[in-house]
Parts: structure tokens; C-alpha cells; sequence
């Protein structure tokens, strides 16, 4: 980090202005990895000076692109972590007109997700790798430890940002939200689920000034221009096989494969790796006793667990995307993650 950088940063947090009026950090133009059943996963790179360090990959949220890591507004984890040397990766799953049509965790766990680690182990020579997957792609990671055959899987740490981590039966939030939105709802689950037009849709209810998706993705701090700049940029649509599985999930209480013959997360005393747990005290998602679910669970001997709230002296409560979309990300949660990756 150059010196003048470093003091834009300091005084910019001191008195208060938005960690999104530094000069922006672009992305290279992605490289597209074609997986073995022809989908195309993007990787975008935020070059580090200091490649001595693992490379980090992040993992936006299911039904979520990799803006969600790098929005205006919030400043953006992936270019906070690239201005603090690390060299940073944003891998996009398949998406609309990447390939076939229909998917669902099953082909982001057998083929996105590896390729994505393989290939950033090929690009950047490192055969460590530092992990920090968001909401469900967190949940991927988890399993992807869980059931590696290696004991050693060339991961050095992982963060969890708001995962699911539990194979108990999910919360009653994520099943009133699950029957309300569309295409979630039941019997309609063969077509596309368009979230832009859910997250712009109106809600019934009262707390919340916007959409169903404010009152789920979003602790009260959220503001109106980084809601807009998510409903309109980020989110991706969800085909009908990961609709199905979501679906069986709320309905059964299990996180299973798409055919329903292997259960996920039922593994995760295999985990060795160290893990950070990040989760939000009013997340109505992942509610904080899924990841201390998972921090008991796992059998690694460097993990940890913190919650964000004003219980644990922070400013404000932190909901599902509040953790890195919130305007006091880049002050409480950033430097929290950053000083945990860099701990040996």
C-alpha cells in the first residue's frame, strides 16, 4: 500500500467519510473457467502486492454476483483486501446464459467449486489457498471440507460470513419468506426466480419501509442507495433445481443433495481447517446459532465465533448482508476479518 493511500485511509476514518470515496480499485477482466458440464464460472482479480500470502477467494451469496464483494456504495471487501496486499479473487458461480439452464448445489459443489480453486491455484502457484465464502456459499464450503478425501485440502483458513450451518430444521423467518416469494411458493418451482423483481416487490410488513428482502437481508442500518444499488446489480436469478432443493430443505428441515440420497453438513467433525465464523446479531437467515452449531461441531483446533451487535460493544446491530454492505463495514467488520487472515 502506497503512503498516500494509507493516509486517504486513516483520515477518511477518523472523521468519517465513506470508505467508498478512495479511488476505485477495478477488477481485471474476468477469467471464465468452462466446467466439465459446459457452465462457465468467471473469476475476477484484485491483484496484492504481497503474493507471499495465500491468495484469498471470495464466494458471493447463492442468487448473488460478484458485485456484492465490490459495491460503491459500501466500499468493497474485495478492494479493501487488495489495498491491504492480499492478493483477491471473486469467484462467480454459473449464472444466467453461462450454460444449462437448470442447476443446483450439487453442480456448484462437484464442478464451480473446485475448477475455481484449481485454476486460482494455477494462476497464482500457491498451493495454499484462504477461503471466506458468504451466506450459503459458506454453507458450500463447509460441506466441501467436510467430505474432501484429503486431509489436507490445500485450504490455510476460511471465513464464514452469515452461513447456514446447521442440519436442523431451518427458522421460521426463512419459511414465511420461502412461501411469499415468488416462485418459491408451492407448486411453482419449474421456471426462473427473478430475486430482482422479488427484492422490488412490496411487503406487507410493518417494521419495514421496503421489500420483503429488507426486512430479511438487512439489519436496520441498511440505507436506501445501497438497497437500490443490491436490487438492481446484485442479486442473480435462482433456477428451478436449486429452487426444488431450497424448498425440500425448508419443508424437511435437511440440507440434502438434489436426488435427496446424501444429506449435507452431517460430516462436519472432519474439518480441520482453521475457521472464523462471522455472524450478525439480528440476521434473520442465519441466526447466530447456526454458526455456533457448526463452531461446536467442526474438530479444528484454531477456530472462533463473533458475533455483531451492541452486545459485543459494537455500534450497531448486523443483519444477513449488513456484515459487508453496511456503512460501518469497512470501521468494525473489514479490519476484524483482515487481522484474523493475516494471524498465523
Amino acid at each position: 500500500m502506497g503512503l498516500l493511500q494509507f493516509v486517504l485511509i486513516s483520515y477518511f476514518s477518523v472523521c468519517g467519510f465513506a470508505y467508498s470515496e478512495l479511488p476505485q480499485i477495478e477488477p481485471q477482466t474476468p477469467l471464465v473457467i468452462t466446467t466439465e458440464d459446459q457452465a462457465q464460472v468467471s473469476l475476477y482479480h484484485y491483484p496484492g502486492k504481497n503474493r507471499r500470502q495465500p491468495p484469498i477467494i471470495l464466494f458471493p451469496e447463492i442468487g448473488t454476483n460478484h458485485r456484492v464483494f465490490d459495491l460503491p456504495s459500501s466500499g468493497g471487501l474485495a478492494p479493501y483486501l487488495s489495498r491491504k496486499g492480499r492478493d483477491v479473487w471473486v469467484a462467480e458461480f454459473r449464472g444466467p446464459g453461462s450454460g444449462p439452464r437448470d442447476w443446483s448445489l450439487d453442480e456448484l459443489l462437484g464442478y464451480d467449486l473446485p475448477q475455481a480453486l484449481a485454476r486460482v491455484e494455477t494462476e497464482t502457484r500457491q498451493k495454499k489457498l484462504a477461503l471466506i465464502g458468504l451466506g450459503l456459499s459458506g454453507t458450500l464450503l463447509l460441506e466441501y471440507l467436510s467430505s474432501a478425501s484429503d486431509p489436507d485440502p490445500g485450504i490455510e483458513k476460511i471465513i464464514l460470513i452469515n452461513s447456514p450451518s446447521s442440519t436442523q430444521a431451518a427458522n421460521q423467518t426463512v419459511k414465511i419468506w420461502a412461501g411469499k416469494a415468488p416462485g418459491l411458493a408451492a407448486g411453482d418451482k419449474s421456471e426462473l426466480i427473478d430475486l430482482q423483481k422479488t427484492c422490488q416487490a412490496p411487503t406487507p410488513w410493518p417494521a419495514t419501509p421496503g421489500t420483503l428482502f429488507h426486512l430479511l437481508f438487512w439489519g436496520p442500518i441498511a440505507d436506501e442507495k445501497t438497497e437500490a444499488e443490491v436490487c438492481q446489480s446484485v442479486f442473480e436469478s435462482i433456477p428451478p433445481g436449486l429452487a426444488k432443493q431450497l424448498a425440500r430443505w425448508v419443508e424437511t428441515g435437511i440440507l440434502s443433495s438434489r436426488d435427496g440420497k446424501r444429506n449435507y453438513l452431517g460430516n462436519l467433525k472432519n474439518i480441520r481447517t482453521p475457521v472464523l465464523f462471522l455472524s450478525g446479531q439480528l440476521d434473520n437467515l442465519a441466526p447466530p446459532w447456526e454458526a455456533e452449531f457448526a463452531y461446536r461441531a467442526i474438530s479444528s483446533e484454531q477456530k472462533k465465533i463473533r458475533i455483531f451487535g451492541r452486545a459485543n460493544r459494537y455500534k450497531k446491530e448486523y443483519g444477513h448482508f449488513d456484515l459487508i454492505l453496511g456503512p460501518d463495514a469497512f470501521r468494525e467488520i473489514y479490519p476484524y476479518l483482515f487481522d484474523w487472515l493475516k494471524k498465523k
